[in-house]
């Protein structure tokens, strides 16, 4: 045991190292394509809102130089009692601009040329704290590989001895193993008996289980990064507040109505809705929250939010399937839409399902331009769009939902009312 606690440990540690440093180019990749857009503006304001959510997620230190190498905006929230040395700071501002780590114990440099409009316009360093990354990675794998460890063990001992039902369970868990490691964790091992061998499933059931659960858990504090990202989003304009958080809610409530569907497709789904406009984060104030008519270039700059959104998740290999939703939520069924005029069942669902909900909120809100539009209202422009601009089935989910709240609404108002008539009645 203390020998395998010691292999454990060590390989955890070997994995955390290794992590740590791809981790560190992604977070400097995902940093160069979100502040593109501002630095080619030379939005101040904008970079130090975006460097202000990434040191709230490891993220040591900022040095943001333009295309000639000229230091545009730094910053630095390392404690007083750890300081990083002056070599280590003159590596993160003499760095290369090219996608690259350099290890500097305790810290990790990262540093990404940033390009815009086809060409190189300027360069971002990161420094990032080394013990805490591997911290966080070394923790969400131990337990994975101990439990691959007990697996192991457990199939080797009933192995010696029940050799034939334990091949054939080994048959059933190595389709479904097989089935894991492509990223499907639904499958499942069929449980017969209640035999040592039915037991062995069992636990390779409950592995899974836990290995998605794990899953889900790591996806959401990835997404806690994000999230700081979204609120700067939507701070800047009082009618979009909270949109995202309700475009979330919406597609939740219309897969309700789909039927069975594997619980962490139905989050990552959540996930997409939530994040389908993480790419405004770089288009800048003056074109965001323009009141009047937007000209043909602002036009194609507030488009480009989808392409943006999904470059930045395509970083994250958890979220790359993500990353393709929010690309097409824009996108018509009859192959109108943007990016890439995909149409009918060429869009991925989730796609479909996160434009509907993204014009139920547009439709059930109050713009600059107009009122909230009354659900009646919302339900004529759905139908309307039926066909055309909608998936057929994906508007039948969501009028279901919506005439049942208005139902629940109405049941609610009349409930109101006849307690204030009650209230009268024994009052008089």
């Amino acid at each position: 045991m203390l020998a395998m606690h010691m292999l454990l440990s060590s390989t955890a540690g070997k994995v955390a190292a290794r992590y740590a440093e791809k981790r560190a180019a992604e977070v400097a990749s995902c940093f160069a394509d979100v502040i593109a857009e501002s630095l080619a503006a030379n939005d101040r304001m904008q970079m130090q809102l975006i460097a202000a959510a990434f040191q709230r997620h490891d993220v040591s230190a900022v040095v943001i130089a333009d295309a000639a190498g000229r230091q545009v905006y730094s910053t630095d929230r390392l404690s007083s009692d750890q300081p990083p040395s002056h070599a280590i700071l003159g590596r993160l501002a003499s760095s290369s601009p090219r996608a690259t780590w350099q290890s500097q114990e305790p810290f990790i440099l990262a540093s990404h040329g940033v390009r815009f409009g086809g060409g190189p316009i300027g360069t971002v360093r990161l420094l990032l704290d080394r013990s805490d990354l591997e911290a966080s990675i070394r923790s969400a794998n131990i337990p994975v590989f101990a439990m691959v460890s007990l697996g192991f063990v457990v199939l080797t001992a009933l192995g010696i001895v029940w050799l034939h039902g334990l091949f054939r369970a080994l048959g059933k868990v190595t389709c479904a193993a097989r089935k894991i490691g492509e990223g499907d964790l639904s499958a499942r091992v069929p449980v017969d008996g209640t035999d040592e061998v039915a037991e062995l499933c069992a636990v390779f059931n409950s592995m899974v289980e836990r290995l998605s659960s794990a899953r889900q858990e790591a996806l959401s504090k990835q997404l806690e990064a994000i999230h700081a990202m979204i609120n700067s989003v939507e701070a800047k304009d009082q009618y979009t507040a909270g949109h995202c958080v309700r475009v979330s809610g919406y597609a939740k409530e219309m897969l309700k109505r789909r039927g069975v569907q594997e619980p962490f497709e139905d989050f990552l789904l959540q996930s997409a809705a939530l994040l389908h406009d993480l790419g405004k984060i770089g288009i800048p104030d003056g074109i965001l929250l323009k009141a009047e008519n937007l000209t043909a270039e602002e036009a194609r700059i507030i488009q480009g939010h989808v392409t943006v959104g999904a470059e930045i998740l395509s970083h994250m290999d958890s979220l790359k399937g993500v990353a393709l939703w929010i690309r097409h939520h824009h996108e018509r069924w009859d192959g109108r839409g943007y990016p890439d005029g995909l149409s009918g069942e060429a869009i991925p669902f989730p796609s479909r399902v996160i434009a509907v909900a993204d014009a139920i909120d547009a439709m059930l809100t109050d713009r600059p331009y107009r009122k909230a539009l009354t659900t009646e209202a919302a339900l004529e422009v759905l139908d309307k769009g039926r066909g055309t601009q909608f998936d057929p089935d994906v508007v039948d989910l969501a009028v279901a939902f919506l005439k049942e709240r208005q139902l629940e609404n109405h049941d609610a108002t009349d409930a109101a009312g006849d307690r204030r008539l009650e209230r009268g009645l024994q009052s008089a």
